[in-house]
């Protein structure tokens, strides 16, 4: 697909109305748009909307744009974004000088639309590209789904999210039982083909496209369920071990089943913007470990809710 073709989202945080529909006119044809007049306004469409590039007037009302710049990069899940300075000829040497702050360009007031047009084209293609790399180093190689990296990534925004709606937040923990032994028995390649189904069922298990099923370890996985309640997350967990048993994986070495099963772990909370995530990967730790007390074979939950 051509870069001209996709169409990206951009907020543009510039209180004039003049300068703003300058802007909005040269950009929105092809682009999503989104606008702010204050720093306080900006921070909030970034959480909510993930722009793919802000233009950040340097006179920003309330939180400066020095300051919206300096947060923006703070935050693992906005650092990446590109972020242009609008300023008038007068304010280039400070602008200049706070370049450092993480922002990626700027443009001067009056504008000329060809260099507005080429600027925000660039930094578009450019975040088009590493956005595709990211893409690449953040899926497991063997099973073709996301790997640790990704998780944590995906569970932090999760995290955040929730708590801003105040809705529940689920975890699901997941080990296939003595896979150990069954990889000393059957070998390397029996091992890297049972690790692909397993990957393969258990993502085919989500219907949600909100949910994702990743790589946690070794013969680990972990999925994450937003907005899903202990019930549905329970289910879900259930559900993932009816259909890891429904592909007859044939593991003769396992002490209690002829075929692969799963030991799984689950829990879910409301999460609070004062509270840590790990908290739940912790629970959702202790509930896994209390099913491979009990036998394994089985889903053990731990709600954080009431």
């Amino acid at each position: 697909m051509n870069h001209e073709t996709i169409s990206h989202k951009l907020l543009i945080a510039v209180p004039a109305p003049a300068d703003r529909n300058f802007l909005l006119d040269a950009l929105k044809p092809e682009n999503e748009t989104f606008t702010a007049l204050t720093g306080e306004e900006a921070l909030r469409i970034v959480e909510t909307e993930r722009p793919d590039l802000i233009l950040l007037d340097v006179l920003l009302p309330g939180l400066d744009a020095y300051e919206v710049c300096h947060r923006l990069a703070g935050d693992k899940a906005t650092a990446a974004i590109p972020v242009i300075f609008v300023a008038d000829k007068a304010a280039e040497p400070k602008v200049v000088e706070n370049l450092a702050v993480g922002a990626a360009d700027y443009i001067l007031k009056p504008f000329s639309l060809p260099i507005v047009r080429l600027r925000v084209k660039n930094l578009l293609e450019l975040k088009h590209t590493r956005d595709k790399i990211n893409a690449i180093t953040s899926i497991d190689e063997l099973t073709g789904v996301p790997n640790r990296r990704r998780f944590m990534e995906a569970f932090e925004n999760e995290w955040r999210r929730c708590a801003r709606y105040s809705r529940p937040l689920s975890l699901i923990l997941i080990d296939i039982d003595y896979f150990t032994l069954f990889s000393v028995n059957q070998g390397a390649q029996a091992s890297d083909e049972c690790i692909w189904k397993v990957a393969r069922e258990l993502s085919y298990t989500l219907r949600r496209p909100s949910d994702m099923v990743s790589r946690f370890g070794g013969e680990s996985f972990a999925a994450i369920l937003s907005e899903t309640d202990p019930q549905g997350t329970t289910f879900v967990a259930e559900m993932m071990q009816r259909n890891i048993a429904g592909l007859n994986l044939k593991n003769p070495s396992s002490p209690i089943a002829d075929r692969i099963t799963l030991s799984i772990g689950a829990a879910t909370t409301i999460p609070h913007h004062n509270e840590s995530s790990s908290m739940l990967i912790k629970t959702a730790e202790k509930a896994l470990a209390e099913a491979k007390s009990l036998g394994r074979n089985r889903t053990e939950f731990i709600s954080l809710i009431g």
